[in-house]
């Protein structure tokens, strides 16, 4: 069994990128379809996470890389282009191009990031509602720190209802 696993293992092509303070290097990279394992050094000042994007949905992610070090994480990726973030969000995003025919898997893969757009709305929605708890819950310890218990009773179900909505979460 075990022998069988380091030839599997060892079939798997390998990748590296390395992250700066700026950038990834390289910027594009081309693999074929199917399982790649990528190798992220972290040459920037600060723990970062590499992720690939395919719109909005991240499809892999390795976290909590920290600087001077390296983490490996290999992906099963459909043909197509992706994105590649490089270490902080305001740096410029990489390319990953993907070449080949889909396997087997593209059925689902495509499912999952089809939910991409309802995702980002039911973000939008909790980001909403988080912003409103905020600012009501601001009003209402203002009114008890202002001694009109009043106002805060008017305030309380209110501002729990955005609460309630996200409580879930």
């Amino acid at each position: 069994f075990s022998s069988a696993f380091m030839a599997n293992a060892a079939d798997i092509p390998q990748v590296k990128v390395t992250v700066t303070d700026k950038q990834c290097e390289p910027m594009t990279i081309t693999v074929n379809a199917g399982k790649t394992q990528f190798i992220i050094q972290n040459h920037s000042q600060k723990a970062l996470e590499w992720e690939i994007l395919k719109g909005v949905m991240v499809v892999e992610e390795r976290e909590n890389i920290a600087p001077g070090f390296s983490q490996k994480m290999t992906a099963n990726l459909q043909p197509g282009e992706y994105d590649m973030t490089c270490g902080l969000l305001t740096n410029p995003k990489g390319k990953l191009i993907v070449k080949g025919e889909a396997t087997a898997d593209a059925a689902q893969s495509d499912a999952l990031l089809s939910l991409g757009g309802a995702i980002t709305a039911y973000k939008a929605y909790v980001m909403a509602e988080t912003t409103q708890l905020v600012t009501d819950t601001k009003a209402f310890t203002d009114a008890i720190k202002a001694g009109d218990i009043e106002k805060a009773k008017a305030l309380y179900a209110p501002t729990r209802q955005h609460y309630e909505r996200i409580e879930p979460i």
